[in-house]
């Protein structure tokens, strides 16, 4: 090999080297300018926040006692709501899955039913599911009959439901 041939090869790879170098350059200067960014918007976030607290103390403090008194009650009030409300959605979605497998299992032929309404409902102070039921399904002929049914299930202390009632209604 030539010495111009060889001071070619050391040049293009002293030019991979420092593109090389430069990119990670780059690479360093975008995560360091990331990091910065973070450490500026955390800041930014606490300091709206604690100035957040600050405005809520100070209106709390303009208020007499009977309005903070109501205000806590109304808040406890939106959250024991909460509660209720998420505990309903739970037994609902439970108790509709419980009675329709109760319902299946009442039918002569259960991969032949097809339920055409379910009205259900959660009493808000027992917490006991009702459905009621209408479909249809194959009888022992092979005869599609129409019918209602209704369904009562509740939650267990363990935290399942369990279907305390299901029949068929005239």
């Amino acid at each position: 090999m030539s010495v111009e041939r060889q001071g070619e090869i050391k040049a293009a790879g002293a030019r991979g080297i420092r593109r090389f170098l430069k990119f990670v350059g780059w690479v360093f200067a975008v995560c360091a300018a990331l990091v910065i960014f973070g450490i500026i918007s955390r800041y930014f976030e606490e300091r709206s926040f604690k100035k957040s607290q600050t405005e809520e103390f100070f209106r709390r403090q303009h208020m007499t006692s009977e309005q903070r008194i109501a205000e806590d009650q109304a808040r406890e009030k939106a959250a024991s709501e909460k509660i209720i409300s998420e505990k309903v959605a739970a037994i609902r979605k439970a108790g509709e899955l419980v009675c329709k497998a109760a319902w299946l299992d009442q039918l002569k032929d259960p991969y032949s039913a097809k339920i055409e309404g379910f009205d259900s409902s959660v009493d808000r102070e027992s917490f006991i599911f009702y459905a009621d039921i209408t479909g249809r399904a194959k009888n022992s002929f092979g005869a599609y009959i129409p019918g209602n049914w209704v369904c009562s299930a509740y939650m267990q202390e363990n935290g399942k439901m369990k279907v305390s009632h299901i029949s068929a209604t005239p």
